[in-house]
């Protein structure tokens, strides 16, 4: 009796060492077992059984046919076994109790299946497999290998399953399809995650994302435009250069041949720390121009100046017209946010009035004037062709604004407030609630 429970305890053991393997091969991450291996490789540690998981992880099919044979012929041999050699003498203890005895072996066979079902749950089921997610990585490389050798024994088996498996997958046309690479939004996940642990920093929550988002964004939302750029004349005296140099205090400038003429290079200041003397020495300083779409993304961007070894970039348009530049200094503020200069530069171009309505400059940025709003886009941005809120307020229009123009767009009133000559110098910018009783939201233009 005492040896038939002792080797059903055994059985339902060996049923735990199954779900527990499973559980932890499962649960492990790849991207930990290859730090895990790494770090064994440093230290000198053994690296097989590590390599061993990997392996199992790389056929989940094989590894998975191979634990359910383990778990079902188990549970078979368990739930055979312990009828049949413990129902008996249950059953023969139960006859000697009057209100029993009549069912006794029912009741017996009844009692064995419960009390086993519960074991087999507590110390084949439950218990392993939360010891498996407390330190997954860890125990899948210390089973790993023994799961393998178990594989290699029901070869024949497992290849039948397998096959049977795929067999049937591909009725549902799911066979065949690779494991699922990480994704951005998974990632995505797993650092707000971590930053909701406290694992992880908000600073750097905040610059992962911004990194992402490089991707998507254009060249043309973070370059400075044209209409803002401060360049250096080779027709001018160099007198006149110099003094710009001085009032503007630039680290580099774009350097251009007459006031209408083709952009032909840049210029560091420190390249001109030495004062030159003429222009013919400004242009010995000078590196060639480098071209970038304006629809080319900032990561494209970031890789072009990286491999051309370059500083600033002329930002052209279809028509190979240069519309602005962009800088690894204003890459650097898209990755990592607010810098003192540029936060100046912007808080004094948007002014937040009392009654939370907004003035913004003409040339502030679509993507500035975005994340002010909360907007997920402006009129005519997702074209490509507007840059700055005066771009949007011409797209808008389809000709010169007057001042008082305005429009409506998901929720904020768009107004032309001062223009100067030509160019809108002013918008305001107004949330419909704000609006006073009566105001329109918007009307047609002209």
């Amino acid at each position: 009796m005492l040896s038939n429970i002792v080797i059903l305890l055994v059985m339902i053991l060996v049923n735990g060492f199954f779900s527990m393997s499973e559980m932890a091969l499962v649960s492990a991450r790849r991207q930990r077992l290859q730090a895990l291996l790494t770090a064994r490789k440093q230290s000198g540690a053994a690296t097989a059984p590590v390599e061993s998981a990997l392996k199992l992880q790389a056929e989940p099919g094989r590894f998975l046919s191979s634990v359910q044979i383990g778990i079902t012929l188990v549970g078979v041999f368990t739930g055979a076994f312990g009828g049949a050699v413990l129902a008996g003498p249950v059953s023969a203890f139960m006859a000697d109790w009057p209100w029993i005895g009549p069912y006794a072996e029912p009741v017996a066979f009844g009692f064995v299946v419960i009390v086993l079902t519960y074991l087999t749950l507590i110390l084949g089921e439950l218990v392993p497999k939360r010891i498996a997610l407390s330190n997954p990585e860890g125990i899948a490389s210390a089973v790993a290998r023994p799961m393998r050798g178990f594989a290699r024994m029901l070869a024949p088996a497992v290849t039948f399953l397998s096959h049977s498996t795929d067999w049937v997958l591909k009725i549902y046309g799911i066979a065949g399809r690779e494991a699922p690479q990480v994704t951005e939004d998974e990632i995505k996940h797993l650092i707000e995650e971590g930053a909701a642990a406290g694992a992880i920093e908000s600073v750097e929550r905040d610059i992962v994302n911004r990194v992402f988002r490089l991707g998507d964004t254009r060249v043309s939302e973070v370059m400075t435009p044209r209409i803002q750029l401060v360049w250096l004349d080779t027709t001018e005296p160099v007198e006149h250069n110099l003094a710009l140099i001085r009032q503007h205090h630039n680290m580099r400038y774009p350097v251009r041949q007459g006031a209408n003429g083709p952009f032909v290079g840049m210029v560091r200041l420190e390249e001109l720390f030495l004062h030159p003397k003429s222009n013919d020495e400004l242009l010995a300083r000078m590196s060639p121009p480098l071209y970038i779409p304006r629809t080319a993304s900032v990561l494209k961007a970031l890789s072009i100046l990286q491999s051309e070894n370059m500083f600033m970039a002329f930002v052209i348009d279809e028509y190979a017209d240069v519309v602005g530049t962009i800088t690894m200094s204003e890459i650097f503020f898209a990755m990592i946010g607010d810098i003192s200069d540029h936060a100046a530069n912007v808080n004094a171009a948007v002014a937040i009035r009392e009654d939370g309505s907004y003035i913004i400059d003409g040339v502030v940025s679509v993507d500035e004037v975005r994340r002010l709003l909360k907007l997920s886009k402006l009129p005519g941005d997702e074209s490509g062709e507007v840059n700055t809120l005066a771009g949007v307020m011409f797209n808008w229009f389809g000709r010169l604004p007057r001042e008082g123009d305005y429009f409506g767009w998901n929720g904020y009133r768009f107004e032309v407030v001062d223009m100067d000559g030509p160019r809108i110098d002013k918008v305001l910018i107004v949330p419909a609630q704000n609006l006073p009783i009566g105001s329109a939201l918007a009307r047609s233009a002209d």
